[in-house]
């Protein structure tokens, strides 16, 4: 699961053109980056999931962290100005403890609040030990 940083500020300095066009451009991004039996979509607001089948948790922290860099790297030009945006990332491994996909929904959104705590713009998971693991670099806001 993955939100955009500041999307709030985004649409209130820019207006919701600009932020209609950054959403189309990350849901994009997103459909390039992934595999063909990968499941992605828009969950809501600036908040997108992708369902990585045949992943494990060190394969999914490698997309949110090529997600990260990748959004990091992009903007959206409106009205000549180019609008720079950064994602923060929360990661979770379905186990046979979840009795629904609720649960799945809400340790990935355990970690993805995790990642805004730590700075965002980073990836954190949240592993079936419950113990949440940043995934970032000294500076707390960058992937590795």
């Amino acid at each position: 699961m993955f939100d955009l940083d500041h999307f709030k500020r985004v649409n209130d300095t820019y207006g919701h053109l600009a932020g209609d066009m950054i959403l189309k451009s990350v849901s994009g991004s997103t459909k390039a980056m992934i595999r063909e039996s990968d499941i992605a979509g828009r969950y809501g607001g600036e908040e997108f999931g992708i369902i990585l089948p045949a992943t494990d948790i060190d394969g999914a922290l490698h997309v949110g962290q090529k997600l990260c860099n990748y959004i990091e790297a992009s903007s959206v030009s409106v009205k000549g100005v180019d609008i720079e945006f950064t994602a923060s990332v929360g990661v979770a491994e379905i186990n046979s403890k979840m009795s629904s996909h609720e649960d799945l929904i809400s340790q990935a959104d355990a970690a993805l609040y995790f990642s805004k705590s730590k700075g965002r713009n980073c990836v954190n998971s949240f592993p079936v030990n419950g113990t949440v693991h940043g995934n970032t670099s000294e500076q707390g806001h960058r992937p590795t």
